[in-house]
């Protein structure tokens, strides 16, 4: 398992003062930049559902991730590319380290609130990554107007006319990438440590439910592991028809926070967290 990064290293001091003495609390992972952030979001559905415990809100992104940097050079690189095997090779590239980037991002966040001395917590993560993700990232490029025309050539030149089964059939191969299954194997370890000192793991399932049937695994969340409590919404009392794979708990998807209507397991995944937290906060310590 790799170390903390310097990101990581910046976070600490802040994390063990926020979790010093506090069992029971709530780690949000997500995205904090702006007002109407989705980890701002994610945080006022916790609270609008009852929980009065110590939240405290813990950056998925790193600004200055150079991946993110290199994701971007390799998308321009396949929408520039002049052979078809090289708008594959790059595209795959792509979708490799997007999921790599959140798998990493995600270990990185759970072993900083490790190494912070967390215990009795529980840590949401509201966001994440799947090969539909990918492909669905890949398609709003084809329906943007500043991107479609080019984005469509690209894509017709390497799978031909029906390249959005092109696109499945590559983004499933990314799965089986050595860099990948490394680590989400390195995520899965962590995450048995974490819980075995008394703490809980909560992942939102992901709404790409609607394209599963494209291929098998095609909607689990990176982040699934055994022990990871997986979480799908309900929607008008019934699991919603978005859901990813893997769920093991379902809890309300919709709500209104801030004048505005929210859906989503992004949004179901922080009360069952808020839940496990709660749940830690009335155990009694050693």
């Amino acid at each position: 398992m790799r170390p903390l990064d310097s990101f990581g290293q910046r976070l600490l001091p802040g994390l063990r003062q926020a979790l010093k003495d506090q069992p029971g609390a709530l780690v949000l992972c997500d995205s904090f930049e702006g007002p109407g952030a989705h980890g701002n979001l994610v945080a006022q559905v916790a609270r609008q559902q009852g929980f009065a415990g110590k939240l405290v809100a813990l950056p998925f992104e790193d600004p200055n991730d150079p991946a993110q940097a290199e994701i971007g050079r390799l998308v321009q690189a396949w929408g520039e590319a002049e052979t078809p095997e090289a708008i594959r090779t790059n595209l795959a590239e792509s979708m490799v380290q997007t999921r790599l980037s959140a798998v990493q991002g995600a270990t990185q966040r759970l072993l900083a609130v490790s190494e912070a001395g967390a215990r009795q917590v529980a840590v949401n993560f509201s966001l994440g990554s799947t090969p539909a993700l990918c492909v669905a990232a890949v398609l709003g490029m084809t329906q943007d107007p500043e991107s479609a025309e080019q984005a469509t050539s690209q894509l017709r030149k390497a799978f031909g006319e029906d390249f959005q089964a092109g696109l499945v059939e590559l983004a499933g191969r990314t799965t089986h990438d050595p860099r990948l299954q490394e680590a989400r194997l390195d995520f899965a370890g962590l995450v048995r440590q974490f819980e075995a000192a008394d703490n809980e793991v909560v992942v939102a399932a992901g709404n790409d439910g609607r394209m599963a049937a494209w291929a098998p695994g095609f909607t689990l969340s990176d982040l699934v592991t055994p022990e990871t409590t997986v979480v799908g919404a309900l929607e008008g009392g019934k699991p919603a028809s978005y859901n990813g794979e893997g769920v093991t708990v379902l809890a309300p998807g919709g709500y209104l926070v801030a004048g505005q209507e929210v859906h989503g397991t992004s949004f179901a995944a922080p009360v069952v967290a808020a839940a496990l937290a709660s749940q830690q906060g009335r155990k009694i310590s050693p």
